[in-house]
């Protein structure tokens, strides 16, 4: 699961948009208070986001840069270490960056290829977690099964599904927010109930 602060830090207002308030982002994010509260203080004190009062928060400059770093970020030691931890990739923002990838190049993917781009070893079940994540997708609109299945060298195996990105919104990972059977995508600050996959 990513690090609370690298969860707000995706979702929080740019700097010439209006603060949001914790409990915001705390239901958008699917996180109690508390934990919410912590993140975006980890943020403002290390310079990636500026508070209102005692519960709004939105992005600095830098705290822009490192969102959209996406893992590279110039600057001093100190602030690239700081901004390495705060934008790592999850497995599940690998996966949607192949998706994206996958579709400007024209490509359909199964979810063993997908796996073998977007898991680093760290995962204790990758297989398992992108299947379950690329479902969420599917049902909430953003992915289709293609119409023509991988081969596979198995006889008796009608081949892989091979999925294809129907909806690109944006360079930020859409949430899957299990409790709430949706899917929050924070490029739009839109959230999609879970229908039946396509």
């Amino acid at each position: 699961m990513a690090w609370n602060a690298e969860r707000v830090l995706a979702v929080l207002p740019a700097p010439d948009a209006p603060h949001a308030k914790v409990a915001e982002l705390a239901a958008a994010l699917d996180l109690d208070g508390t934990s919410a509260s912590r993140a975006c203080r980890v943020l403002r004190n290390r310079g990636l986001a500026e508070a209102k009062g005692a519960g709004a928060y939105r992005l600095t400059e830098q705290g822009v840069a490192a969102r959209d770093a996406g893992g590279t970020v110039r600057g001093g030691q100190g602030e690239r270490e700081a901004c390495r931890r705060l934008v790592r990739t999850t497995m599940r923002d690998r996966l949607w960056k192949a998706l994206r990838i996958a579709r400007n190049t024209g490509q359909a993917s199964t979810i063993d290829e997908l796996v073998e781009i977007a898991a680093d070893g760290t995962e204790s079940d990758a297989r398992g977690s992108a299947e379950s994540y690329l479902f969420a997708l599917a049902r909430a609109g953003y992915l289709r099964k293609h119409r023509v299945r991988a081969k596979s060298g198995a006889p008796s195996s009608k081949g892989a599904f091979r999925y294809v990105l129907i909806r690109d919104t944006g360079p930020r990972t859409p949430i899957w927010r299990r409790t709430r059977n949706s899917v929050f995508d924070p490029n739009r600050n839109e959230e999609h109930a879970l229908g039946e996959a396509s």
